[in-house]
């Protein structure tokens, strides 16, 4: 698959089926490449952590009136107007517009309701996820353009570096560990790959990565066409095969390797040279 495929995919998948299709992508791609979870590290120390936070809902339903949804979350980023698609516990799907209401931000559903009761009987409650219209387009000089790159941007420059270790014929690095956090699961679990119990300390690494994402500004030098980094490994590798990279510093211990986007209000852009520089270096760090 183009790496642009899959965060077209990503991108377009509402919340729940998201999640599901990252956890299934991986889990496929943990069996090809034998990545070890849960107790196979016991008892001695692992190389390497390779940890990827996937953000949370932005949007979810906190409340029920007459007249439709009050909503929850980051709400400033968000316009009247926009198209939006609530979904149920049991996945039940309803879709909707957003609207202002004199409480702050809310849906107006399009099913034939009036009452506090006819949207309860839909199966819509409080904590319900509320997905927004990612509008993802890809342009003809191969940029992509969405409202949710950067949370799914981690994640798949992830398994995009997987899959292009699985088509070389090239071994996942032993003692590499996965960490991956999705901030919105109710528990706060971390889905772990080679780590005993599912928790882990940094002390108990000899190096850690962190996948990430930046926004570009006038001050950081960052652009869509480079892969930003911090560390001197990941610095090594992209200088030895001519990877496009900017150097970035001052964020907490540890390597960092991160996709630079150009965000404008509701608007979220990369490039396709940009993401494949980050998933070469990405799938070259995992194997030595």
């Amino acid at each position: 698959m183009e790496c642009l495929d899959l965060f077209v995919r990503y991108a377009s998948l509402t919340g729940p089926n998201r999640k599901r299709t990252m956890y299934t992508d991986f889990s496929t791609l943990r069996t090809s490449l034998q990545v070890e979870r849960d107790d196979a590290q016991a008892g001695r120390q692992a190389k390497r952590l390779i940890h990827v936070t996937v953000p949370a809902k932005e949007l979810s339903v906190a409340a029920i009136e007459s007249d439709g949804i009050l909503l929850s979350g980051n709400r400033q980023v968000f316009m009247e107007g926009e198209q939006c698609t609530v979904i149920t516990t049991t996945e039940r799907m309803y879709t909707g517009t957003l609207k202002t209401c004199c409480s702050g931000l809310g849906v107006r559903l399009d099913e034939l309701v009036s009452t506090v009761e006819d949207i309860a009987d839909l199966g819509i409650q409080v904590g319900d996820w509320v997905e927004v219209n990612p509008h993802v387009h890809v342009t003809q000089s191969r940029f992509i353009k969405a409202r949710n790159l950067r949370a799914i941007s981690s994640f798949a420059l992830l398994i995009c570096a997987l899959e292009m270790l699985r088509e070389d014929g090239r071994a996942l690095a032993k003692g590499t560990v996965f960490c991956i956090h999705f901030e919105d699961d109710p528990a706060g679990r971390h889905e772990c790959w080679g780590i005993q119990g599912g928790t882990y300390c940094l002390e108990d690494f000899e190096e850690s990565l962190r996948i990430d994402t930046l926004a570009i500004t006038g001050v950081n030098g960052l652009d869509e066409y480079s892969v930003a980094l911090q560390g001197e490994g990941l610095e090594r590798i992209a200088t030895e095969k001519n990877i496009p990279y900017k150097a970035i510093s001052g964020m907490g211990e540890g390597n960092i390797l991160a996709t630079a986007f150009q965000v404008d209000g509701l608007s979220e852009r990369g490039h396709e040279t940009g993401i494949e520089a980050a998933i070469r270096l990405l799938s070259l760090y995992l194997s030595e």
